[in-house]
């Protein structure tokens, strides 16, 4: 049986994210995101899509499949797992410095999310 432990769960409006941790042999780590997001069919009608993304090596490849832009800094932080809250937090740092999208105050609400999911109190 494959074991998986969540290591971040984001949540955004229409949908979220959970990205997994599964253990390989040799003590190493894939990560993969499994989804939800709010659609339209072709009658306008509203439904939910599951989707998944491809394994990856580490958290930073996984986050940057869900999202390219690095516009996952601005969806809610609802849990981040431990051992890898200083790790998510350096990638929202780095990611926002890079990010071209987003107002300053999109940015400090996320920003205080972040810290309260990442940093300790």
């Amino acid at each position: 049986m494959v074991t998986r432990e969540l290591v971040l769960q984001l949540g955004v409006e229409g949908g979220g994210i959970c990205i997994y941790r599964t253990a390989l042999d040799g003590g190493a780590h894939q990560f993969h995101g499994e989804g939800v997001s709010l659609t339209l069919d072709e009658n306008d009608e509203e439904m939910w899509r599951r989707w998944e993304t491809t394994p990856s090596e580490t958290i930073e490849a996984a986050l940057h499949l869900i999202s390219h832009d690095g516009s996952w800094i601005y969806w809610h932080a609802i849990s981040v797992l431990d051992e890898y809250k200083s790790e998510i937090w350096q990638h929202v740092q780095d990611t926002q410095r890079s990010a071209a999208q987003g107002s300053p105050d999109l940015w400090e609400r996320s920003r205080r999310q972040w810290m309260e999911a990442c940093l300790p109190e």
